[in-house]
């Protein structure tokens, strides 16, 4: 089976997960996506600690990578952005033996866990019916799944 259709059957299929992708943890290479899902490199406006505006370079491959490589304790310095798109970190959680974060951004949720290779990131849409908690357990059996298979 292509990684393409890990994110095809294991994630999207369960009707839970609106977009996904599936990344190498060390060089954050792109193994399986939905259209378009993926980390991007980009300007973003921000602002310094006084409120005055300012221009960030962000590289969410290289940010999500050393997220997976600090154990996933806390967000990018920049916040955690995900396909151009910054979601609040709400924290980590644990399920099976397989810890995972939680973010959120408007309607939609995110979800991020590893195995020793391959990060897997699912975002659901609360506005199409979709439930997180559905979400998250989708993506942790198919990292507990990478995980005992040696990836």
């Amino acid at each position: 089976m292509s990684w393409q259709a890990y994110v095809d059957t294991q994630l999207v299929a369960t009707g839970h997960v609106n977009e996904a992708c599936m990344l190498g943890a060390t060089d954050g290479s792109v193994w399986g996506m939905t259209p378009e899902f993926q980390p991007r490199y980009y300007e973003a406006d921000t602002s310094d600690d006084q409120g005055n505006p300012k221009k960030i370079t962000v590289n969410e491959v290289t940010d999500l990578t050393t997220c997976f490589a600090n154990g996933f304790a806390s967000a990018p310095s920049s916040g955690l952005r995900v396909n151009g798109q910054k979601y609040m970190w709400l924290g980590a959680g644990d399920e099976n033996g397989t810890k995972y974060i939680k973010a959120q951004k408007g309607s939609c949720g995110l979800c991020m866990a590893a195995s020793g290779s391959c990060i897997v990131i699912a975002t659901a849409d609360k506005s199409k019916g979709q439930v997180f908690t559905n979400t998250i357990s989708a993506v942790v059996a198919l990292v507990s799944y990478l995980a005992q298979s040696g990836y």
